[in-house]
């Protein structure tokens, strides 16, 4: 009697093959969405800890950042090019900066944990100077009108934002206001 070895056929071979390379692309988009949701959540935490850190700034000295130094009037926003800028905000915020920042020289944030969103962007900021409880600036599309004296924002992973714009450019970004 003879017996028959059962051998895979190239077709089955290739069949198999073909599903795995599927399961292996439909795992992949899996991933990416997910890595793109925890890095739009981190962002959100960065966001409230320095909006946190602020307000703490602002209870304990009755006033913002800076006022001394930058005065009451407009509203004032920090970004990467302001004076002062974000990095001396957060030097104030941590208490690494000069004599009169933080007169207390209380620690609100950590000065590396704060400053940049996950796509290693420096987080803007928006605080209110004239004292109208809003950020009106036009600097921060959506922001004004939004009843609250600090706005903070990520520009998202596109790193763009645009104060008129209201669609494409601004879609991905993350605020603190909403």
């Amino acid at each position: 009697m003879l017996q028959r070895t059962h051998r895979f056929t190239l077709i089955e071979i290739l069949v198999v093959m073909s599903i795995i390379v599927v399961l292996i692309a439909l795992l992949m988009v899996g991933l990416s969405a997910t890595r793109a949701r925890a890095r739009k959540l981190q962002a959100e935490s960065a966001i409230r800890m320095l909006q946190t850190a602020i307000t703490q700034y602002r209870t304990t000295y009755t006033e913002f950042p800076f006022v001394r130094t930058v005065g009451y009037g407009s509203d004032f926003v920090f970004t990467d090019t302001s004076n002062p800028s974000a990095t001396d905000l957060v030097d104030c915020l941590s208490a690494t900066g000069p004599v009169g920042w933080n007169l207390h020289k209380v620690q609100l944030v950590d000065k590396n944990s704060v400053l940049t969103d996950p796509w290693g962007r420096t987080l803007r900021v928006a605080l209110d100077f004239d004292a109208s409880n809003a950020v009106e600036d036009a600097f921060v599309y959506g922001a004004p009108g939004q009843n609250t004296a600090i706005v903070v924002w990520s520009r998202g992973p596109d790193g763009l934002d645009n104060p008129t714009d209201s669609n494409a450019t601004n879609r991905d970004n993350i605020h603190s206001w909403k």
